[in-house]
């Protein structure tokens, strides 16, 4: 009689921005497609089971689900290892795994960037301090993923430079694109925004949907605002979804010249993009985001850095300018804006892309082959 193969998934370090949404979505599409012979415990963190509780996601056909939170370095304190006795994979579905893992086989999701590109256009723009935390904190993370057997990662890019790191060889490496939450499929699962939102005569909302993180290069918006207004006479308000430490650690320029609606939960993302008239991506590193395709789903002009972490995902489907630079960001947004009515065409056949870019479905099966393969 065959043995119930036993499998782990870790989500316990999960606690915002995209992995959060990878994580719950993955999850969500295991209880509805179904898990065979496999005996499956999930260890969610407090957000990731807070977004399955929106979506109403059944549980219970886990062996085992339990919430755990565990933050960083503060893992190999934390006993999770205990979790992973006797499993014959544990799937982290982004790392490291920062503790002894005990498990046959080790999976990790790899979602670092700074890791595989470290001359990138964040580090000169940070203090020395915070140079030297960055690159520790990074130096650790290289250290702990070498200890998974397989890496997963959403973007051929990633993979390429895995390899020519020497950090994982090519056969132990697979690719499973990121895709649209089930979530922009099912309205009906769709939940307001918590926060009112002022309605100004005549004002155009661009939205930025992220955590403060250095590469996501926030702090370039308010010169964006001003170059709009100045040079091309747009007014426009910018809206953020930051949470309330890191509003608060925003200087008085930031925090006078954007809108904070506050971190979201996954049902309320959709209403967030049909709160804003565009969205707008500057981001400096990334190995992948699903903010893009989110952006386009929903039908919402996208302007993006011409970055190929981009590029490779949206193609011809968003307006590009220079990251670095505020008047190439605000002459972006105002050419759209001035001419707004012979796009039409252009946001439907995004919409179409990003919606067909992948599935979750596909996604979550993606993920149960590799975890297959591995027993």
């Amino acid at each position: 009689m065959l043995r119930t193969k036993k499998v782990v998934l870790n989500a316990a370090g999960l606690h915002a921005g995209g992995g959060v949404q990878v994580a719950t979505s993955f999850i969500d599409e295991l209880t509805k497609i179904g898990l065979g012979d496999l005996s499956v415990s999930v260890l969610a963190s407090t957000e990731v089971h807070r977004n399955l509780v929106d979506l109403g996601s059944d549980t219970s056909v886990f062996f085992d689900y339990r919430v755990l939170d565990v933050f960083g370095v503060g893992a190999f304190f934390s006993g999770i290892s205990r979790c992973f006795r006797g499993a014959d994979v544990v799937f982290t579905i982004f790392g490291p795994t920062y503790c002894i893992n005990p498990a046959r086989v080790k999976i990790s999701g790899f979602a670092q960037p700074c890791i595989i590109y470290p001359d990138n256009d964040v580090y000169p723009r940070l203090d020395f301090r915070q140079r030297v935390l960055l690159r520790l904190k990074f130096a650790l993370q290289k250290t702990m993923f070498r200890y998974a057997d397989i890496h997963v990662v959403e973007l051929e890019h990633v993979k390429t430079r895995l390899v020519s790191m020497r950090l994982a060889q090519p056969a132990d490496i697979y690719v499973v694109h990121n895709t649209l939450p089930n979530i922009f499929f099912n309205p009906q699962q769709w939940r307001p925004l918590k926060a009112i939102l002022p309605n100004r005569l005549g004002v155009r909302r661009i939205g930025f949907l992220t955590r403060d993180y250095p590469h996501k290069n926030l702090g370039i918006l308010p010169a964006v605002k001003r170059e709009l207004l100045l040079s091309h006479g747009f007014d426009i308000d910018f809206l953020v979804t930051l949470n309330e430490v890191e509003w608060s650690a925003r200087d008085d320029e930031f925090r006078s010249s954007m809108i904070n609606i506050g971190s979201l939960g996954m049902a309320e993302v959709p209403a967030f993009y049909q709160a804003v008239d565009a969205v707008v991506f500057p981001s400096l590193l990334e190995c992948f985001s699903v903010t893009p395709l989110e952006s386009m789903a929903m039908g919402k002009a996208l302007f993006a850095s011409d970055r190929p972490f981009v590029r490779d995902v949206c193609k011809d489907f968003a307006f590009y300018f220079d990251p670095l630079d505020a008047k190439s960001i605000a002459a972006s947004i105002a050419g759209y804006f001035g001419n707004r009515n012979s796009y039409i065409d252009h946001l439907v056949a995004a919409e179409a892309y990003s919606r067909n870019f992948s599935t979750a479905r596909i996604r979550a099966q993606s993920y149960l082959e590799i975890i297959r393969g591995c027993i």
